[in-house]
């Protein structure tokens, strides 16, 4: 007589561990890669350790986000979830990552109306850069590029040199860089301004 035991638990069990395993190799799931929502885990790894930092604050968003601009994923990300970041502001490099309410031109936010500078900054390159993030009492400023050709690269907006072809460095080449190197510069200095830091060159570059 045929054994026609059947052991269902064993069965399902080996099922399981069949399927998780093409899965893996099929998908090559890889967390720096892995996308929710269209934010890559990158960003969502580094807002945890900041989350998780007593030296920073940040706000998570209670209301509905939603924007007339189309944004990076990451900032997007970011914008949808949170209200506010501030990180180490009771250090001499301390700095804030501006709201959504807060994101605008640059340009708009450092100069008045009447100035004549808009003169100069007619067709500017700099008018598709919104500020990012800022550390008002130093004047040092941050914008984001929503420009196509340079879409989500991060510049150095020191209100003195501000939109200043070769003053005007690019720090990052995303938002999520750029949050990783200021969480890891823990207020004490500006990462850009290091020796060891390997330089993007300048956003007028390709203009020249």
């Amino acid at each position: 007589m045929l054994d026609v035991t059947f052991d269902a638990a064993k069965y399902l069990g080996e099922a399981r561990d069949k399927f998780y395993k093409e899965f893996n190799n099929t998908y090559m799931i890889n967390t720096s890669k892995f996308e929710i929502k269209g934010a890559s885990m990158k960003i969502i790894e580094i807002i945890k350790k900041i989350e998780q930092d007593s030296n920073c604050r940040l706000v998570k968003r209670i209301t509905d986000f939603t924007s007339d601009l189309v944004l990076p994923k990451d900032l997007h990300y970011f914008f949808s979830n949170y209200d506010s970041l501030q990180m180490f502001l009771d250090k001499p490099y301390g700095i804030k990552i501006v709201s959504s309410n807060e994101f605008i031109p640059t340009s708009k936010r450092l100069y008045p109306e009447d100035d004549v500078i808009w003169e100069e900054l007619e067709d500017d390159i700099s008018n598709d850069w919104y500020l990012i993030a800022e550390s008002e009492q130093i004047n040092q400023y941050i914008s984001i590029d929503m420009s196509k050709s340079h879409f989500g690269y991060c510049y150095d907006s020191f209100l003195e040199t501000h939109a200043t072809p070769g003053d005007s460095q690019i720090i990052a080449k995303s938002f999520t860089e750029l949050l990783e190197h200021l969480y890891s510069s823990k207020g004490e200095n500006w990462f850009w301004l290091a020796e060891n830091f390997e330089s993007y060159g300048d956003a007028y570059d390709d203009t020249n």
